[in-house]
């Protein structure tokens, strides 16, 4: 390696890693050690395998800009000694020493670790879109129907494939977190050279991932400044494992092994595992108005919340007349803590509808929810435009007109 204007490059042309490079410099610019264990040649020259000189683990030439150079080895950890040490023996030296482990291993670092790695910047709270494309051209995809920056964020999105439903907000929160800490781990290689080396012709799985324009805060030291983020998508290629611990995945151009224990549940993400399982999507903090119907009888319910600046609870009317706010809390509560009983077998086909639900939040959004017969204990269930996917146990949601 050549230190130059650019930075430490390697002998095949590459830029060394930053990482590296000061790790480097910073070991090269006083090559000393922490302890002597003989002054005398002649004492341990003879004996260089069994301190693993001969061969040694890495051999190391540093020269500098004056002139001088100097190479040594480094050999064995050590053993009995109480403390962390390499074998280490200089060129026109006649000792042999000792450096810490830390330094030694520094040293040894293999080629392919000293390039530099190119990570995608996937940040947790612009995420709004992420999509997979199996080899078999199966697609998973989720969407984010709300603003980045809607409180209730998390509880916008929507599954889009292969089925078309809402999401569990707290499962989508692990899973785009979960995206957010996928790294890219040791340099492989470049793309169209490595992987036909490997064997490899189509990519197991293609993660897309798509960020929100978004104003957010950036760190450069002890500095903190305001950055504006553009609306853009990332692409991972997902080529397959190279062991239980690591896979071989394409950022750009390069081939990298990253943790299959971050990675594995993204790319092997069950679809059915983040559809929610509750019907009432919508929160009390951001309800306005709940409608309910009977539709056999034509009976409807209307609660309306009046939120009034500097109190703590809203004004509730139930059909125009007002009612203590904590008795529709906590029956809405029972609403919200509903969840289906069991998916259905199938495809449903609708009869007539006997209960209407109609929810507007506070940012003039509607949710509905369609109540069918499906068995004697329990109604099929319908939200939105979304096909009826469950059932729950009759009257399960509590609040009937």
């Amino acid at each position: 390696m050549t230190q130059t204007e650019e930075g430490l490059r390697e002998d095949s042309g590459f830029l060394v890693s930053d990482f590296y490079a000061h790790t480097f410099l910073s070991h090269a610019a006083a090559i000393s050690y922490e302890d002597c264990f003989s002054d005398n040649a002649d004492e341990w020259m003879g004996r260089l395998a069994d301190f693993g000189l001969d061969p040694p683990r890495v051999k190391v030439t540093v020269a500098y800009t004056d002139g001088e150079q100097i190479t040594f080895s480094v050999g064995n950890r050590t053993t009995g000694t109480g403390a962390a040490y390499y074998y280490m023996a200089a060129e026109g030296y006649p000792g042999l020493y000792a450096i810490p482990a830390g330094t030694a291993e520094d040293w040894q670092t293999g080629r392919d670790a000293l390039h530099p790695v190119q990570q995608p910047d996937f940040q947790a709270s612009r995420i709004d879109g992420i999509s997979m494309t199996d080899a078999s051209g199966e697609v998973r995809a989720w969407q984010l129907t709300g603003q980045i920056t809607d409180e209730d964020a998390s509880d916008t999105w929507v599954v889009t494939s292969p089925v078309s439903y809402p999401a569990d907000g707290t499962a989508m929160i692990s899973m785009v977190n979960a995206v957010s800490n996928i790294h890219m781990g040791t340099y492989v290689g470049e793309a169209e050279t490595v992987l036909a080396q490997l064997g490899f012709s189509e990519p197991e799985t293609r993660l897309h991932v798509h960020m929100a324009y978004g104003v957010g805060t950036v760190s450069e030291g002890e500095a903190v400044s305001t950055k504006v983020f553009p609306e853009e998508s990332i692409e991972l290629l997902v080529w397959g494992n190279k062991n239980e611990n690591v896979m071989y995945v394409q950022y750009g151009p390069s081939v990298y092994l990253t943790s299959a224990l971050t990675l594995g549940p993204v790319v092997r993400k069950n679809v059915f595992d983040t559809i929610s399982r509750y019907p009432v999507v919508v929160g009390i903090s951001a309800l306005k108005r709940l409608t309910m119907k009977d539709l056999s009888t034509g009976e409807e319910t209307v609660y309306e919340l009046v939120r009034t600046e500097g109190k703590d609870e809203p004004l509730c009317l139930e059909n125009g007349a007002e009612i203590p706010y904590s008795t529709f809390e906590s029956r809405y509560l029972q609403m919200e803590l509903c969840t289906v009983s069991g998916r259905i077998d199938g495809t449903f086909t609708e009869t007539e509808a006997h209960t209407y639900y109609s929810f507007e939040t506070v940012d003039g959004r509607t949710h509905e929810i369609w109540l069918y017969p499906y068995d004697k204990l329990h109604d099929a269930v319908r939200l939105d435009d979304y096909p009826v996917l469950f059932y729950l146990i009759h009257d399960g949601l509590g609040m009937v007109p």
